[in-house]
C-alpha cells in the first residue's frame, strides 16, 4: 500500500496553509516518512506537526500496543489546543 502511495503524484499545494497533525510510521520505510513530512509541510507550512512512530507499521497507528500514548493522546492534545 505504501509503495502505491509513494508512486502516486503528489496533490497540488493549497493556496493557503491549514492546521496539520500527521503521524509517520517508520516501519513503512524512509521514503514513506519523508513523504509524510513533505506533505504535512506542503499543507501546513512551518507550523505542521509530524510525529514519527518508530517501528510502527500500517495499522499500528490505530491498534498498536502504544497507540493510546503515542497517537491518541498527542492527537487529543493537538485538537484541544494543549500543544
Amino acid at each position: 500500500m505504501a509503495a502505491r502511495a509513494l508512486d502516486a503524484e503528489a496533490p497540488p499545494r493549497p493556496s493557503r496553509t491549514l492546521p496539520v497533525l500527521a503521524f509517520a510510521s517508520t516501519g513503512l520505510g524512509p521514503e514513506w516518512v519523508k513523504r509524510v513530512h513533505d506533505s504535512a509541510e506542503a499543507y501546513g507550512g512551518p507550523t505542521a506537526v509530524v510525529h514519527d512512530l518508530p517501528g510502527y507499521g500500517h495499522l499500528d497507528v490505530l491498534v498498536g500496543r502504544r497507540a493510546a500514548q503515542e497517537v491518541f493522546e498527542p492527537a487529543r492534545a493537538w485538537l484541544t489546543g494543549a500543544r
